[in-house]
C-alpha cells in the first residue's frame, strides 16, 4: 500500500513492496528494519519505508551488519 504524505510529499512504502522493489524477500527487508540497516518510519505496529531511503538502498546497496 503506497501511501503518499499530503503534509510533506514523501511516498513511503510498506516492507513488502520495498522487497518487490529490490528484489529480495519481505522477511530479509523486516530483518534489516530490525537491525537498523534500514531507516523506517513505524506508524503503530506497522512500518514504512520513504522513497528516498529505497533509492539510497539503490544506490549504496544494503548495509553490512
Amino acid at each position: 500500500m503506497t501511501v503518499k504524505d499530503t503534509m510533506t510529499k514523501t511516498t513511503v512504502y510498506t516492507p513488502d513492496e520495498v522487497a518487490a522493489q529490490l528484489k529480495l524477500h519481505p522477511v530479509s527487508i523486516r530483518l534489516a528494519i530490525r537491525q537498523g540497516r534500514i531507516r523506517a518510519l513505524r506508524f503503530g505496529n506497522r512500518w514504512r519505508v520513504t522513497e528516498a531511503e529505497i533509492q539510497r538502498l539503490l544506490r549504496d546497496g544494503m548495509p553490512a551488519v
